[in-house]
């Protein structure tokens, strides 16, 4: 019961980060997004990089970051990518100057956070501006649906497992049940949202297809964090979110969904 109670408080804080910084906007969602992605990053270059580490190059990468998803919440469009090159510049020179146990697994575990951490999270501002703040709010609300109701039939009706090599309890009637959520929701928001200007208004296909999508990448997040964590050899990336574990156990569904859900609306916009 207490498990529980710190799990839910937690999820509340959580669940008003996102919302406060999608509808405050600006500096708010700015700060939104450094929530979500610079501890993610220092959980991941910690599971990642074996041996010392330099201090200086952690604070470069989260300074690359954060300069990042700066420039992309401000929409600073013509400035980010070639200053953006100059983080790539500064860590590879930095390299040569620090003395981490391991320069090359260094290096790849800090490019590889910012490919896999940062852009996705930085890229949120593309799904904002192209599908608007509701939009960007129905992605997260699709893709605890798809947690929620994989573990609710999965608890119920699991007997198949979906990837056993990776994630023991995952089954394929949670995966379904999951879809069949968030396709369900998605009709809805179809039917509460369709006005001028919003997402749904492309039609009913176009919702139902944007159902689909979130909970197969979801999933496909999840298996990729647990592919990761099994490889590394830990159980959760950390203890940053009582009861949840670390931010990247609770992002992790978010970092495929974010491009994926970025593709279909360019897509569904040009066709």
């Amino acid at each position: 019961m207490k498990n529980w109670i710190v799990r839910s408080l937690t999820g509340i804080v959580y669940i008003t980060v996102i919302i406060g910084g999608i509808y405050l906007g600006n500096w708010w969602y700015l700060a939104m997004t450094l929530i979500l992605a610079l501890p993610a990053i220092m959980e991941f270059k910690r599971m990642t990089v074996k041996g010392r580490e330099s201090n200086l190059n952690t604070l470069i990468d989260l300074l690359g970051a954060a300069f990042l998803l700066f420039c992309c919440s401000q929409q600073l469009r013509l400035i980010y990518l070639p200053l953006y090159t100059v983080y790539f510049i500064v860590r590879l020179v930095s390299q040569i100057y620090t003395r981490d146990e391991n320069p090359v697994a260094s290096l790849v575990s800090s490019f590889a956070a910012q490919a896999y951490i940062a852009f996705p999270i930085a890229l949120m501002q593309g799904v904002l501006t192209l599908g608007r703040d509701v939009m960007l709010l129905e992605m997260f609300v699709l893709i605890w649906l798809s947690d929620t109701g994989a573990f609710i039939v999965g608890s119920l009706l699991g007997r198949h497992k979906l990837f056993p090599r990776l994630s023991p309890k995952k089954s394929w009637e949670g995966f379904i049940g999951g879809v069949i959520f968030c396709v369900g929701a998605a009709i809805a928001m179809h039917n509460l949202f369709n006005h001028p200007h919003h997402f749904a208004d492309r039609g009913l296909l176009i919702m139902i297809g944007f159902g689909i999508i979130v909970p197969v990448f979801a999933t496909w997040g999840d298996l990729v964090e647990s592919m990761i964590k099994r490889t590394v050899g830990v159980k959760d990336s950390g203890t940053i979110l009582p009861g949840h574990g670390g931010m990247l156990d609770r992002i992790d569904s978010l970092l495929l969904v974010v491009p994926a859900t970025f593709i279909y609306l360019i897509f569904t916009y040009l066709a």
